[in-house]
């Protein structure tokens, strides 16, 4: 009977050492989503700011286009 028990309490430390592994690496791979979505949300509030400054700049031009070409008419005329 002393057999028995030291082999099931034998089996059981292993299961809890393996279940603790696997909370360890659960944990490991949670955390590093957690940083893939931190991440994914800095990168696309970068591109969002990008996109309106690029924006910016483009309303800009299209305003000192539209000057210039003002001036030209009142010229030609």
């Amino acid at each position: 009977m002393n057999v028995w028990k030291t082999s099931v309490s034998v089996e059981l430390q292993d299961r809890v050492k393996h279940c603790k592994q696997v909370q360890k690496d659960s944990s490991k791979k949670a955390k590093q989503l957690e940083d893939k979505l931190k991440n994914a949300k800095s990168l696309q509030e970068e591109a969002l700011k990008n996109a309106e400054n690029e924006m910016k700049v483009l309303k800009r031009k299209s305003e000192e286009s539209r000057a210039q070409w003002k001036q030209r008419e009142q010229v030609g005329h």
